[in-house]
């Protein structure tokens, strides 16, 4: 295990913030499913792969060249306040994550589980808004602080340890139902 730790931190940034995206989600969508199965309920390879993929792109990769982008725009030369801070978490939970990460999280997923266009669309129907606002009472505290407090390059790292109970609470949220809904569709 060390071994592979060393070579991970050998890797390019983002291919370590891949990494960390990838492991918080499969872990989050793992606590998931144990909580909420049965005994007689297998493991369902396909979501923890959907979990999995949605994590590295988003939460590894696409937060790392966020992160940069709203440090050199906002930060750079100018330290931290207060409006700076609220400029990020303005962009990321008020644009970046309902607009952009959302949408990819549903197309992402629902096209690696093999759901049918119209069950996503149901899906996004029925649960997005909760989904929403249960995201901003978890993400809106802890972006404020890592935004304030976390340097830049641990900003993933933050960011996917809340993943970790994030993805747990969004995999339970966006799976009561679907078996039977991607049957239908």
């Amino acid at each position: 295990m060390a071994f592979l730790f060393s070579r991970l931190n050998l890797a390019p940034p983002v291919f370590r913030k891949i990494a960390v995206g990838a492991t918080a989600s499969f872990v989050g969508d793992g606590i998931a499913q144990t909580f909420t199965g049965d005994e007689h309920t297998p493991y369902d390879v396909r979501r923890g792969l959907a979990f999995t993929a949605y994590g590295a792109c988003v939460v590894g990769a696409c937060n790392h060249y966020l992160f940069l982008a709203l440090e050199r725009r906002f930060s750079e030369g100018k330290g931290r306040s207060l409006k700076i801070m609220l400029q990020k978490v303005g962009i990321t939970q008020g644009i970046v994550v309902p607009f952009i990460y959302y949408p990819m999280f549903y197309s992402l997923v629902g096209t690696i589980r093999g759901y049918s266009a119209n069950s996503v669309a149901a899906q996004i129907r029925r649960e997005h808004m909760q989904i929403q606002l249960v995201n901003w009472s978890l993400s809106i505290p802890t972006t404020m602080i890592m935004f304030t407090f976390v340097p830049l390059r641990f900003q993933v790292a933050f960011s996917g340890v809340n993943m970790i109970a994030f993805s747990s609470v969004l995999s339970f949220m966006t799976n009561r139902g679907m078996r039977a809904i991607s049957v239908e569709g």
